[in-house]
């Protein structure tokens, strides 16, 4: 209440970027693209769930938490070898009260480097591991979705966020960077824009935007 009514800071806004803005992916050396969506993105949606009583607690969730944490790690440590752009995570928590479903949005610069970081090492380890589990512990279950974005057939917008998404962090030789534009102006202010097909001025005909 002390926040709603102004008397303290409202802390639910730490870190949001205020306005309209958009991401682009840069090239590994950190330069961001000449125009809109340049380059093909790849995006793997990642589930996992305990259908246990005993939720995450149950026998074997924490191994499987483990070995998705090692592989997150190793992607952000050799983000440029695997392709690998960023991450965010969430909880489902409209299907069960508990809220035990996590899902994972990876982005990967190409459907190969995927393909390749699926068949790496550690990936085959993680792989093997519940292959030989699914039968003593039905209750674990995983799930995933690919979807591979050629160049110029894929955008995104922002407005008053938290960093998430693909916006939240690159990774470039040069280190982690927020590939953040501003999508007010140019040929960002648009959908078709954001994917290099048309000026940005498709929407003007319904007026100035409030940001």
């Amino acid at each position: 209440m002390l926040m709603h009514y102004g008397i303290t800071r409202n802390t639910q806004m730490d870190g949001v970027i205020q306005g309209k803005f958009s991401a682009l992916v840069p090239s590994k050396d950190g330069k961001l693209p000449s125009e809109a969506a340049q380059d093909e993105v790849t995006l793997i949606m990642l589930g996992a769930r305990s259908n246990h009583p005993l939720g995450i607690f149950a026998p074997g969730y924490a191994d499987l938490e483990d070995y998705m944490n090692r592989m997150l790690t190793q992607l952000a440590e050799n983000a440029n070898e695997y392709g690998y752009l960023g991450y965010s995570n969430w909880l489902e928590n409209n299907a069960r009260t508990n809220n035990n479903q996590v899902m994972i949005a990876c982005y990967f610069r190409t459907i190969e480097d995927l393909h390749a970081y699926a068949h790496s090492p550690l990936h085959r380890e993680a792989w093997n591991w519940w292959n030989s589990l699914t039968k003593s512990r039905p209750y674990l279950a995983i799930n995933h979705e690919v979807y591979q974005s050629p160049k110029k057939h894929w955008e995104n917008i922002y407005i008053n966020c938290h960093p998430s998404g693909i916006n939240a962090m690159v990774r470039t030789e040069e280190g982690w960077t927020r590939p953040i534009v501003d999508a007010r102006r140019g040929g960002m202010r648009s959908q078709t824009g954001r994917m290099s097909r048309s000026a940005g001025d498709d929407n003007e005909k319904y007026g100035p935007e409030p940001y």
